[in-house]
């Protein structure tokens, strides 16, 4: 089957001087639609740079990814489409429709590239997602390839991907989501895959994502150090949404865990330390309190 794509055309024109006096959200919709129209028209490498300029205005919108990936793929650039795609996996979350597209046209991407077993994979979680089309691959894969050739697909190491998403937290906080992501489609159970993707989003100011990212950690009841963090942090963010009446109650479970000698906290051993995060601890818990009798 052939690469499953969204197309919204229009006639691209010459539109440089108007786009200046455009808002970002306006000037973001209309370098969309100049680059699915260049994409139908095959002029595929002016459709990257108009998808590039889209993603420049608002980074942190998966469509553009997506539009983009499928851009690369019809070019044959196999691995940008890739890269592409799992960023608009994870920007997704939202878009269940786009996102499971995504997961079948990065199984399409995937055999390109000769990962037959991951290809599958991704077909396969597609599949689960109500994708018809992605079984009829997975079949196809399995007729036309041989048997030697689709080599059982074993994910990467929790730790090893938990590791690599932290060393680029600083540097590269869409990728580091990106891979917290990756290590949470392998291992959906982790509470580190899920925490990671909540500091992530927070770094990235996708607070509503963090929050359910915080939720979902501490459904999955890490160890009690852990545990009083997520609680802490998604307090402090519903803090900043508004809902201050869930807030204080996650800062003061959060709280309450923190006086508990037998915690574990990062800083344990380093009294100073301890001591500075506990007084900041209660203040916050006081000041939410106080916001909610007022």
């Amino acid at each position: 089957m052939g690469f499953l794509r969204k197309l919204f055309s229009r006639n691209p024109k010459d539109q440089t001087k108007e786009v200046k006096t455009l808002t970002q959200s306006e000037q973001y919709a209309r370098f969309m639609n100049n680059g699915r129209a260049n994409r139908q028209a095959n002029q595929l490498e002016q459709a990257l740079e108009d998808f590039g300029r889209a993603i420049e205005l608002i980074p942190h919108l998966g469509i553009a990814y997506f539009d983009r990936g499928t851009t690369h793929h019809m070019n044959n650039n196999h691995q940008a489409a890739l890269n592409d795609l799992e960023i608009a996996i994870v920007l997704l979350e939202k878009r269940q429709m786009e996102r499971t597209v995504a997961y079948h046209n990065r199984g399409l991407i995937l055999e390109s590239l000769g990962k037959l077993g991951e290809a599958i994979h991704s077909f396969e979680i597609a599949n689960q997602a109500g994708f018809e089309s992605s079984t009829v691959e997975i079949g196809r894969i399995l007729e036309r390839y041989d048997q030697n050739e689709i080599t059982s697909f074993e994910p990467p190491k929790l730790d090893t991907l938990c590791k690599e998403a932290r060393s680029i937290y600083n540097t590269n906080p869409l990728g580091s989501l990106v891979k917290f992501s990756k290590a949470k489609e392998y291992y959906p159970h982790s509470f580190d895959a899920c925490y990671g993707m909540a500091l992530t989003n927070v770094s990235l100011s996708r607070h509503l994502n963090a929050i359910n990212d915080f939720t979902e950690t501490i459904e999955l009841k890490p160890p009690s150090g852990l545990l009083a963090e997520a609680l802490y942090n998604r307090g402090s963010l519903l803090k900043g949404q508004g809902n201050i009446a869930q807030a204080v109650d996650d800062l003061e479970k959060s709280f309450a865990l923190a006086q508990d000698p037998t915690v574990p906290f990062p800083v344990l051993g380093d009294k100073e330390k301890e001591s500075l995060m506990m007084q900041h601890m209660e203040n916050n818990l006081r000041q939410t309190k106080e916001m909610l009798t007022s």
